[in-house]
Protein backbone atom coordinates (compact mmCIF):
# COMPACT_ATOMS: atom_id res chain seq x y z
CA UNK A 1 0.00 0.00 0.00
CA UNK A 2 3.63 2.35 0.40
CA UNK A 3 2.08 4.49 -2.41
CA UNK A 4 2.65 7.91 -3.24
CA UNK A 5 0.27 10.99 -1.82
CA UNK A 6 -0.14 11.84 -5.46
CA UNK A 7 -1.00 8.58 -6.77
CA UNK A 8 -3.71 8.13 -4.06
CA UNK A 9 -5.15 10.78 -4.61
CA UNK A 10 -5.34 12.51 -8.19
CA UNK A 11 -6.70 15.88 -7.17
CA UNK A 12 -3.28 16.42 -5.34
CA UNK A 13 -1.91 16.60 -8.75
CA UNK A 14 -1.64 19.39 -10.58
CA UNK A 15 -4.39 19.68 -13.46
CA UNK A 16 -6.05 16.74 -11.61
CA UNK A 17 -6.98 13.93 -13.77
CA UNK A 18 -5.34 13.48 -17.41
CA UNK A 19 -6.77 16.16 -19.87
CA UNK A 20 -10.84 15.22 -20.25
CA UNK A 21 -11.47 18.78 -20.43
CA UNK A 22 -14.27 17.94 -17.65
CA UNK A 23 -14.71 22.15 -15.83
CA UNK A 24 -16.42 20.56 -12.98
CA UNK A 25 -14.07 17.90 -12.28
CA UNK A 26 -11.04 20.61 -12.81
CA UNK A 27 -13.06 22.70 -10.43
CA UNK A 28 -13.53 20.07 -8.01
CA UNK A 29 -9.88 19.40 -7.86
CA UNK A 30 -8.82 22.70 -7.43
CA UNK A 31 -10.95 22.77 -4.55
CA UNK A 32 -9.13 19.57 -3.05
CA UNK A 33 -5.95 21.09 -4.12
CA UNK A 34 -6.51 24.39 -1.95
CA UNK A 35 -8.10 22.77 0.75
CA UNK A 36 -4.65 20.71 1.54
CA UNK A 37 -2.21 23.52 0.81
CA UNK A 38 -4.61 26.52 2.46
CA UNK A 39 -7.44 24.85 4.39
CA UNK A 40 -10.84 25.38 4.31
CA UNK A 41 -10.96 29.16 4.47
CA UNK A 42 -9.49 29.57 1.16
CA UNK A 43 -12.27 27.65 -0.72
CA UNK A 44 -12.81 30.65 -2.68
CA UNK A 45 -14.82 31.12 -6.15
CA UNK A 46 -11.66 33.46 -7.21
CA UNK A 47 -9.33 30.94 -5.79
CA UNK A 48 -10.79 27.66 -7.04
CA UNK A 49 -11.19 29.50 -10.43
CA UNK A 50 -7.67 30.22 -10.62
CA UNK A 51 -6.40 27.12 -9.07
CA UNK A 52 -8.26 25.32 -11.71
CA UNK A 53 -7.62 27.33 -14.98
CA UNK A 54 -11.11 28.12 -15.44
CA UNK A 55 -12.98 31.26 -16.34
CA UNK A 56 -14.51 32.94 -12.61
CA UNK A 57 -18.30 32.15 -14.26
CA UNK A 58 -17.46 28.83 -14.13
CA UNK A 59 -17.38 28.03 -10.46
CA UNK A 60 -20.94 29.78 -9.75
CA UNK A 61 -22.35 28.22 -13.09
CA UNK A 62 -21.68 24.41 -12.16
CA UNK A 63 -21.84 24.81 -8.14
CA UNK A 64 -24.57 27.78 -6.80
CA UNK A 65 -22.81 28.22 -3.34
CA UNK A 66 -19.27 27.32 -1.55
CA UNK A 67 -21.26 25.22 0.75
CA UNK A 68 -22.30 23.54 -2.87
CA UNK A 69 -18.87 23.01 -3.88
CA UNK A 70 -17.53 21.74 -0.70
CA UNK A 71 -20.10 19.09 -0.61
CA UNK A 72 -19.51 17.80 -3.36
CA UNK A 73 -15.90 18.08 -3.47
CA UNK A 74 -16.32 16.16 -0.60
CA UNK A 75 -18.26 13.20 -2.12
CA UNK A 76 -15.96 12.91 -5.07
CA UNK A 77 -12.92 12.80 -2.02
CA UNK A 78 -14.70 9.89 -0.40
CA UNK A 79 -15.10 8.00 -3.55
CA UNK A 80 -11.66 7.92 -3.43
CA UNK A 81 -11.30 7.24 0.26
CA UNK A 82 -13.68 4.28 -0.31
CA UNK A 83 -11.92 2.93 -3.04
CA UNK A 84 -9.29 2.25 -1.11
CA UNK A 85 -10.86 1.77 1.68
CA UNK A 86 -12.77 -1.47 0.01
CA UNK A 87 -9.00 -2.92 -0.87
CA UNK A 88 -8.29 -2.91 2.89
CA UNK A 89 -11.94 -4.67 3.63
CA UNK A 90 -11.24 -7.28 0.95
CA UNK A 91 -8.08 -8.07 2.39
CA UNK A 92 -9.65 -8.46 6.17
CA UNK A 93 -12.07 -10.31 4.73
CA UNK A 94 -9.51 -12.73 2.77
CA UNK A 95 -8.19 -13.58 6.80
CA UNK A 96 -11.70 -14.26 8.29
CA UNK A 97 -12.45 -16.51 5.57
CA UNK A 98 -9.26 -18.29 6.01
CA UNK A 99 -9.71 -18.95 9.55
CA UNK A 100 -13.74 -19.12 9.46
CA UNK A 101 -13.48 -22.30 7.54
CA UNK A 102 -11.64 -23.64 10.91
CA UNK A 103 -13.95 -24.51 13.34
CA UNK A 104 -10.66 -24.62 15.62
CA UNK A 105 -8.83 -21.81 14.26
CA UNK A 106 -6.17 -20.56 16.45
CA UNK A 107 -7.23 -17.08 17.90
CA UNK A 108 -3.94 -15.45 18.43
CA UNK A 109 -2.86 -15.94 14.94
CA UNK A 110 -6.15 -14.98 13.72
CA UNK A 111 -6.41 -11.87 15.88
CA UNK A 112 -2.09 -11.08 15.00
CA UNK A 113 -2.96 -11.36 11.21
CA UNK A 114 -5.86 -8.89 11.41
CA UNK A 115 -3.43 -6.08 13.65
CA UNK A 116 -0.50 -6.54 10.92
CA UNK A 117 -3.18 -5.91 8.27
CA UNK A 118 -5.13 -3.12 10.01
CA UNK A 119 -1.20 -1.48 11.30
CA UNK A 120 -0.26 -1.58 7.39
CA UNK A 121 -3.27 -0.06 6.05
CA UNK A 122 -3.20 2.79 9.19
CA UNK A 123 0.22 3.51 8.79
CA UNK A 124 -0.23 4.14 5.15
CA UNK A 125 -3.12 6.08 5.73
CA UNK A 126 -0.56 8.76 8.05
CA UNK A 127 2.30 8.23 5.64
CA UNK A 128 1.54 8.08 2.30
CA UNK A 129 -2.31 9.21 2.78
CA UNK A 130 -0.90 12.70 4.86
CA UNK A 131 -2.76 14.93 2.79
CA UNK A 132 -5.94 12.86 2.62
CA UNK A 133 -6.15 13.30 6.28
CA UNK A 134 -5.17 16.78 6.12
CA UNK A 135 -8.57 17.01 3.64
CA UNK A 136 -10.53 14.96 5.72
CA UNK A 137 -10.14 16.76 9.15
CA UNK A 138 -10.92 19.81 7.28
CA UNK A 139 -14.50 18.24 5.79
CA UNK A 140 -15.21 17.08 9.66
CA UNK A 141 -15.11 20.37 10.94
CA UNK A 142 -16.56 22.11 7.77
CA UNK A 143 -19.48 20.19 8.48
CA UNK A 144 -20.04 21.64 11.97
CA UNK A 145 -21.16 25.20 9.59
CA UNK A 146 -23.14 23.00 6.89
CA UNK A 147 -26.32 20.30 7.06
CA UNK A 148 -25.83 18.87 3.71
CA UNK A 149 -21.92 17.95 4.30
CA UNK A 150 -22.73 17.24 7.72
CA UNK A 151 -25.11 14.38 6.47
CA UNK A 152 -22.96 13.18 3.80
CA UNK A 153 -19.84 12.92 6.70
CA UNK A 154 -22.31 10.75 9.33
CA UNK A 155 -23.14 8.43 6.09
CA UNK A 156 -19.35 7.50 5.45
CA UNK A 157 -18.84 7.34 9.55
CA UNK A 158 -21.82 5.11 9.56
CA UNK A 159 -20.02 2.83 6.45
CA UNK A 160 -16.99 2.74 8.44
CA UNK A 161 -18.64 1.39 11.43
CA UNK A 162 -20.07 -1.61 9.46
CA UNK A 163 -16.96 -2.54 8.15
CA UNK A 164 -15.19 -2.52 11.79
CA UNK A 165 -18.81 -4.08 13.43
CA UNK A 166 -18.59 -7.25 10.54
CA UNK A 167 -15.17 -7.51 12.03
CA UNK A 168 -15.94 -7.74 15.78
CA UNK A 169 -18.67 -9.55 15.07
CA UNK A 170 -15.85 -12.39 13.50
CA UNK A 171 -14.19 -12.88 16.56
CA UNK A 172 -17.51 -13.13 19.04
CA UNK A 173 -17.95 -9.91 20.61
CA UNK A 174 -20.83 -9.39 22.71
CA UNK A 175 -21.61 -5.90 21.41
CA UNK A 176 -19.72 -5.68 18.31
CA UNK A 177 -21.43 -1.80 17.92
CA UNK A 178 -19.95 -0.52 20.61
CA UNK A 179 -16.65 -2.39 19.69
CA UNK A 180 -16.62 -0.77 15.93
CA UNK A 181 -17.39 2.49 17.65
CA UNK A 182 -14.62 2.37 20.52
CA UNK A 183 -12.07 1.24 17.28
CA UNK A 184 -13.60 3.96 14.95
CA UNK A 185 -12.44 6.57 17.53
CA UNK A 186 -9.44 4.92 17.98
CA UNK A 187 -8.47 5.42 14.07
CA UNK A 188 -9.65 8.72 14.07
CA UNK A 189 -7.76 9.46 17.02
CA UNK A 190 -4.22 8.21 15.40
CA UNK A 191 -4.70 9.78 12.34
CA UNK A 192 -5.41 13.26 13.39
CA UNK A 193 -2.52 13.10 16.10
CA UNK A 194 -0.64 12.44 12.57
CA UNK A 195 -2.42 15.41 10.51
CA UNK A 196 -1.82 18.22 14.03
CA UNK A 197 1.69 17.13 15.37
CA UNK A 198 2.96 16.64 11.82
CA UNK A 199 5.81 14.16 12.71
CA UNK A 200 5.82 10.60 10.95
CA UNK A 201 8.08 8.94 13.58
CA UNK A 202 6.13 10.05 16.53
CA UNK A 203 2.98 9.40 15.06
CA UNK A 204 4.20 5.57 13.80
CA UNK A 205 5.58 5.14 17.49
CA UNK A 206 2.27 6.10 18.49
CA UNK A 207 0.66 3.78 16.36
CA UNK A 208 2.85 0.83 17.02
CA UNK A 209 2.24 0.97 21.06
CA UNK A 210 -1.92 2.53 21.10
CA UNK A 211 -2.91 -0.39 18.55
CA UNK A 212 -1.16 -3.23 20.07
CA UNK A 213 -2.43 -2.23 23.28
CA UNK A 214 -6.35 -1.94 22.12
CA UNK A 215 -5.78 -5.14 19.98
CA UNK A 216 -4.53 -7.32 23.45
CA UNK A 217 -6.93 -5.44 25.76
CA UNK A 218 -9.99 -6.19 23.07
CA UNK A 219 -9.48 -9.70 22.03
CA UNK A 220 -7.68 -10.72 25.06
CA UNK A 221 -4.30 -12.15 22.96
CA UNK A 222 -0.32 -11.55 23.18
CA UNK A 223 0.74 -10.16 19.61
CA UNK A 224 4.42 -10.55 19.59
Amino acid sequence: MAESAKRRNPALKSGGRKQTGNTRDKIINAALRIVTRDGMRGVRHRAVAQEAGVPLGSTTYYFKSIDDLISTAFEYWREKADSIRSSFAQELGGIAARYDSDDNYDMQQAVTDVYRSVHAYLLDQIDAGKDDRVIELAFYHEALHCERLRSLVERYWASELAGLRMLHEFFGSADPQADAELSLALIHQIERFSVVEHNLKASRQRLDTTLKHYFEMTFQVSIS
